[in-house]
Formats: structure tokens, C-alpha cells, sequence
């Protein structure tokens, strides 16, 4: 199959398409980032659609299916208060449907979050019916699906919990603002600080899902053809406090805690263990890591 890959310098990018390469398929790598290993790389801002469609009108080839990773997301904080995510997640999805349809693409999975369900807590299957998010985030990833449902006839959402992998520890060190996120972020304050910042009050809790596993649902939706919208999950159910220790006990040391509650009012709803056999209507996927220090190793 000929892919385009949006964010594919990124984490679950990097990892997305060395399996699409390894599988045979032709591979068209678009990131902000320089990107060292798709084949064909071009490094641009899919919100600047003047170089987006110059792009479109040089690639001389059709692409069968685009999988639109990339995102403006910046950890907790960043994704809780800056008020210009939903407008740039508008501006790149504009920016997807102009070279989707210069390269004669029908068909698009687009990553969203399980955070549309930040405030409601109902983790549906289907299509949203609220958009109550309270997240600037939150509300990028709502407004997102709806652009994809209205530009692009056939579409795949997929929905992850919390990602992770060894990959997204390295690419935080040497380049923090585009990869923050809880474990890479408690892990870099274990090594380098007398004490640890919890944001809330340690009882929050997270699911969190490896990048093999997400990878796997996006290349397994390849070929899917029924528009779908996607919530998927581990078995991996933390609390914060649980999540601590753990990352503690795994890098052998013991830190003194230091509790924030006052971000509690930014907290989403908790994660049910919702079904995950309706993903995709492939009850084949489930996904294979089941602990979260197994999952840091690669």
C-alpha cells in the first residue's frame, strides 16, 4: 500500500512506520521535525496550507490510506490551558484534506484521545454526541473528529488511553515540549530532583497502553472498510501514587512526595475498563503488554 504518515518523526510515528516498511508497504513521511527515516520525508507545517498545496501539486503518485498522527500536544499543563490547540488541530486537519485530496486519498485513520470523554465519562462506542470537554485539548481532539467526518467519506478514529514506550522516555530528553507526559516527566524529576511534584493529590488514575499496541490497531484498520470510531485500552489501570512507587522501586530510589491538589480541578474523568472487543468490530486485537515495566524496556 502507498501510506501517508502525518507526525512521522513523532513517537507512535517513528514506530508506525518502521512496521509499514518492514511489512513492504510505500511510505510518505510528513513532520514539523526533521525525519530520519521514512524514505520520502518532507518536513513541513500542515497548518501552512500555501506549502501544503505546493507539496500536493509535486508528488506525482496516488496514496491509499493517510494515517494523521500529528498533533500539538505538550503534556498536562500545556494541554490543559493553551487555548490555541483547537485552532491549530483545525488548521492541520484543513491542511491533511488539501494533500489527501491531491493525492487522491479517501481514506484516513486519524488519532484522537480517549480525552473526549475528559468530562462525561461515558467512553461510548460511536460517534461523540457531546462536546463538553473542558480541556483545550479535550475539545481539539472533539472538534477534530468532527472535521474528519465532514471532509473525508472514509475514516477510521482511533481513541488511545495513555501511550507509552521507551522511545517516548528518549525523545523527551532531547526534546521535551513536543513528548511530555506523566512517565517521562516523573521519571526525569526522580533523576534530577530531592522530591518529587505530583500534580493532585496522588489518587488520580491512568490507563496506560504501549505503542506496539496502538500500532498494531492502526495497522490492523489498514484495510478496514466501514467507517469506525475506535476506544482503546490496557489492561494497565494506575493510580498516580501506584504509578510513583512504581517508577521509584524502578530506578531503586525513594523520594519524598509532594502532593499539588489544587491541579485536581483540571482532572478528567476517571478510565472505566471499557470494552474493548467493539474496536474496530475486531475482536482479533487485544493488546499484547500487560505490565507497565515490561512496556518501558522498549
Amino acid at each position: 500500500m502507498n501510506v501517508l504518515v502525518t507526525g512521522s518523526a513523532g513517537f507512535i510515528g517513528s514506530v508506525l512506520v518502521s512496521q509499514l516498511l518492514e511489512q513492504g508497504d510505500r511510505v510518505i513521511g510528513i513532520d514539523r521535525e526533521v525525519d530520519q527515516q521514512s524514505p520520502e520525508r518532507y518536513q513541513l507545517d500542515l497548518s501552512d496550507h500555501e506549502v501544503v498545496s505546493a507539496l500536493g501539486e509535486r508528488l506525482s503518485c496516488s496514496v491509499d490510506v493517510c494515517i494523521h498522527l500529528a498533533s500539538e500536544n505538550g503534556g498536562f499543563l500545556h494541554n490543559a490551558s493553551s487555548d490555541m490547540l483547537p485552532a491549530i488541530e483545525s488548521a492541520m486537519i484543513d491542511g491533511v484534506a488539501l494533500l489527501c485530496r491531491a493525492l487522491s486519498c479517501e481514506h484516513i485513520i486519524y488519532s484522537s484521545s480517549i480525552s473526549v470523554f475528559e468530562a462525561s465519562g461515558g467512553f461510548q462506542a460511536g460517534r461523540l454526541t457531546q462536546r463538553n470537554q473542558h480541556s483545550p485539548y479535550g475539545r481539539a481532539k472533539a472538534l477534530g473528529e468532527e472535521k474528519i467526518q465532514e471532509l473525508f467519506s472514509k475514516f477510521t478514529i482511533v481513541r488511545p488511553t495513555n501511550v507509552f514506550g521507551k522511545k517516548q522516555i528518549e525523545l523527551y530528553r532531547s526534546k521535551p515540549r513536543g513528548y511530555a507526559h506523566v512517565i517521562p516527566e516523573l521519571l526525569d524529576k526522580i533523576e534530577s530532583s530531592d522530591h518529587l511534584e505530583v500534580f493532585g493529590d496522588g489518587s488520580q488514575t491512568r490507563n496506560f497502553i504501549h505503542v506496539s499496541d496502538v500500532v498494531s490497531f492502526i495497522i490492523g484498520s489498514l484495510r478496514h472498510q466501514e467507517n469506525s470510531w475506535n476506544n482503546i485500552r490496557s489492561d494497565i489501570q494506575l493510580s498516580i501514587d501506584a504509578l510513583v512507587a512504581l517508577l521509584c522501586r524502578h530506578r531503586g530510589v525513594q523520594k519524598e512526595v509532594r502532593y499539588r491538589p489544587e491541579y485536581l480541578e483540571y482532572e478528567p474523568a476517571r478510565i472505566a475498563l471499557f470494552d474493548n472487543s467493539t474496536a474496530a468490530g475486531d475482536s482479533s486485537w487485544l493488546p499484547k503488554v500487560s505490565t507497565l515495566l515490561e512496556g518501558l524496556s522498549y
